[in-house]
């Protein structure tokens, strides 16, 4: 028999409004007291279930990580020890390990990396060599390797990568002669803007000599076009530049540059792709600084003046984003919640959440099951972290970490566009500075995930470990079996009992139980309900009946009245129960469930004369083991 447990955390089928059990909480106090414990200069990055960023306490500027919990936040080292900064930014993870940039006393700045521990957060190489820095910039992934730019004294700033495993090489020799700057993975290319002696323009590698070279020589001038705002998309580049004949939008898949006309628009910003357009904020002497749209091909035109009477200053929405959620001033309301589908109709303010004042920061992010959080003031409560569906009725204040009109000014909420289950930001009370927050849903996760396959007998236990996965705590509810083999299968709570607290990042162990009722493979779901109500962690579970050699533990007890013999047995697992005495025939065959008595007559008709020998009971299970029994009645 096999018994898989394979663990599956099932969001609701379709998001339809804010999840109620959204919960908030600072992380840690990591600066004791009101000084705080989050550097203005505040970096970060996810890295498994948990971030690194760069926090600050005594120790200054350093490396730290969390799982979401006080107890889980620490330093991870005092690189330049003493009070003095190491200033790590610049965080990357790959192959399991997060690369990130930082300065010491006896390297300069150079190339850290971590992985999670203290012990295991090292100094990766000292490329420079002495004191002098080579100020890594890290580039990203690119075909299976991890790429940065490094200054040296005798090289200059030259490629390098990492490969898996950590091994360290520099990658090109020539590139520094181009000043590289601002380089970035897309599809097949890493683009960067490059000086080959005629100004700035658009390049383009594959992280070797032979694979660099100029996109486009967009200006003739010496000065170059000097390429700007850059924006990537399934491997093309959207950028500014000037050709002389003033700033425009570009585009380039790597080979040759496209020219979008403006129209007269002085584009300045980055360019975000809503359902297949793709939106900038441009200013028109006619229109000031507002919200354009272009097929990336044609000219911008006016998405919606947001503003008649100004600028609305609208913040672009994360690529790709489902609702289109921005802010933006429309003149009268202030700074409020507004969302866009690429088209005029659909573009419209979500609420107006503080009428005569500004009702959002700007600061926005989308979580994993569709609902945002922002930074949000309804005039009563100052400007406080709330949550939304893209509805009025859906916005609401998911937490006054200042109670009453003073702030918090939730920041740094970041802009992921596949989401988060977790997000981390800052916020600032008085009793405590700017310090970590966190907002995001309890979470259980169970199972034995991708080792949930083992051969186990007939029938068998497997323990299942259930832990509260995320920052929160959650309170478990009822642990069902569902689907049609769900009598093949039962659990047992242990410690996971209906109504236990389990803290967050803690964990709790149940155990499963199969006893095959059919031969073949059984399928049923675990549902484990707790804190989120929406979320129940739901188990697919498949046991398959094999041949095992162990023989059905069989009990029985009979007796004998008015000339008829009354037998309850039953078996520790499923089986087919038979009777037979000599001279009063065999009874009924009877299949039945461990744990319950099959009832036997004999004989099946009329009563027995005289004496009643030994009853012969035989039990039969699925794998064809057989056992017997004997039994004497008076």
């Amino acid at each position: 028999m096999v018994f898989a447990v394979a663990a599956l955390l099932v969001p609701s089928a379709a998001f339809a409004e804010v999840n109620p059990a959204y919960k908030a909480k600072r992380v840690a106090d990591i600066e004791a007291g009101p000084a705080s414990g989050i550097p203005t200069t505040f970096r970060m990055a996810p890295f498994g279930d948990f971030l690194v960023f760069k926090g600050e306490d005594a120790a200054g500027e350093e490396p730290w990580i969390t799982d979401g919990t006080p107890g889980g936040t620490r330093l991870l080292r005092d690189i330049n020890p003493g009070p003095g900064d190491s200033s790590p930014e610049q965080f990357r993870v790959f192959d399991g390990v997060a690369y990130f940039a930082a300065t010491d006393p006896l390297n300069g700045r150079e190339l850290w990396r971590t992985d999670g521990t203290p012990e295991g957060t090292v100094l990766v190489a000292n490329i420079a060599g002495g004191a002098t820095s080579s100020v890594p910039f890290m580039v990203g992934e690119f075909r299976g390797d991890l790429y940065l730019t490094a200054d040296t004294p005798t090289t200059g700033r030259e490629l390098w990568k990492i490969s898996a495993g950590g091994g360290l090489a520099q990658a090109t020799n020539n590139l520094s002669t181009l000043s590289p700057d601002r380089m970035q993975v897309a599809g097949d290319y890493m683009y960067f803007v490059g000086n080959g002696g005629d100004g700035p323009e658009p390049w383009r590698t594959q992280g070797t000599d032979a694979s660099t070279s100029k996109i486009h020589d967009i200006s003739t001038a010496p000065s170059g076009s000097s390429p700007s705002n850059e924006s990537f998309y399934d491997g093309v580049a959207f950028f500014g530049a000037d050709d002389g004949m003033g700033s425009a939008i570009w585009r380039t898949n790597g080979v040759g540059a496209t020219k979008i006309p403006t129209g007269g628009l002085s584009f300045g910003g980055p360019v975000a792709r809503i359902n297949g357009r793709y939106l900038l904020s441009s200013f028109a002497p006619i229109t000031g600084n507002e919200l354009y749209v272009t097929d990336g091909i044609a000219a911008p035109t006016l998405l919606k003046d947001i503003n008649p009477a100004g600028s609305s200053l609208a913040f672009l929405p994360d690529n790709d984003d489902p609702l289109g959620i921005i802010t933006a001033d429309d003149g009268s309301s202030g700074r409020e919640l507004w969302r866009t589908d690429g088209t005029t109709a659909g573009t419209n303010r979500v609420v107006n959440l503080n009428p005569g004042g500004s009702g959002a920061n700007g600061s926005v992010a989308r979580m994993a099951d569709g609902a945002y959080v922002f930074g949000g003031d309804d005039g009563q409560t100052g400007m406080e972290l709330f949550v939304t569906d893209g509805t009025a009725a859906g916005t609401r204040l998911l937490a006054d970490f200042v109670p009453g009109p003073a702030a918090s000014n939730p920041a740094s909420l970041g802009g992921d566009p596949r989401g988060a289950a977790a997000r981390y930001f800052t916020a600032t009370t008085p009793g405590e500075g700017l310090e970590l927050y966190v907002a995001g849903l309890p979470q259980l996760r169970g199972g034995s995930g991708d080792a949930g396959v083992a051969p186990l007998g007939n029938p068998r236990s497997v323990d299942l470990p259930l832990s509260a996965s995320s920052p929160f705590d959650t309170v478990l509810g009822e642990a069902t079996i569902e689907g049609p083999d769900r009598k093949s299968f039962s659990v047992r709570p242990g410690s996971c009992g209906e109504g236990t607290s389990l803290a967050a990042r803690t964990s709790c162990q149940a155990k499963l139980i199969f006893t095959p009722h059919k031969k073949g493979t059984a399928q049923a779901t675990l549902r484990f309900e707790h804190s989120d109500a929406q979320n129940p962690l739901l188990v697919p579970l498949t046991g398959t009946a094999g041949k095992d050699k162990k023989k059905p533990k069989l009990k029985a007890r009979g007796k004998l009245r008015n000339g008829v013999v009354s037998i309850k047995a039953g078996c520790d697992e499923i089986c087919t129960i038979t009777a037979s005495a000599k001279g009063l025939g065999k009874a009924k065959a009877k299949k039945i469930e461990p744990g319950k008595r099959a009832k036997l007559k004999l004989p099946k008709k009329g009563k027995a004369k005289g004496r009643v020998g030994a009853v012969k009971l035989k039990a039969v299970d699925l794998s064809g083991n057989k056992s017997g029994k004997k039994l004497k009645l008076k």
